[in-house]
């Protein structure tokens, strides 16, 4: 999906998906125990990527791991099919300064425990004669 004519997917202004410095937008795995993807300016880069799959979404086990990662320009390569051969030094620095304020972030935010035990009194359920029961259809 293409933001560069108007700065806008489906309506909604996304202005931090074009080149602003020192911004960046981070795709982490299932976990949040690793930043994966990363889009910075006009690159995007790639630690790790899902294995091909076939046409029913088949998926392949694992995941590639990129060593060095795979950085695309997106400015000359929207589609992301030619990683670049010379990935200059300063972005793969650039990029891992973020990844580390970000985690850092991320490991020293708040974490609460969610309590998922229930309470019968509150529990969802569908008795006609309990005040805060409701049934399908009522």
């Amino acid at each position: 999906v293409s933001t560069q004519s108007t700065g806008e997917f489906d309506g909604v202004p996304l202005p931090f998906l074009g080149p602003v410095p020192d911004r960046a937008v981070f795709h982490p795995d299932i976990d949040l125990l690793e930043l994966w993807a990363v889009r910075y300016e006009s690159y995007k880069v790639f630690y790790a990527t899902y294995p091909d799959h076939d046409c029913k979404n088949n998926f392949g086990t694992g995941f590639l791991y990129h060593n060095p990662a795979l950085v695309f320009n997106l400015t000359s390569d929207v589609s992301e099919e030619r990683p670049l051969e010379n990935v200059p030094n300063w972005l793969y620095r650039k990029i891992e300064y973020l990844k580390k304020a970000k985690r850092d972030s991320i490991y020293t935010s708040f974490r609460s425990t969610a309590d998922y035990s229930t309470d019968d009194s509150v529990a969802p359920c569908c008795d006609r004669s309990r005040e805060y029961c409701a049934c399908p259809g009522q």
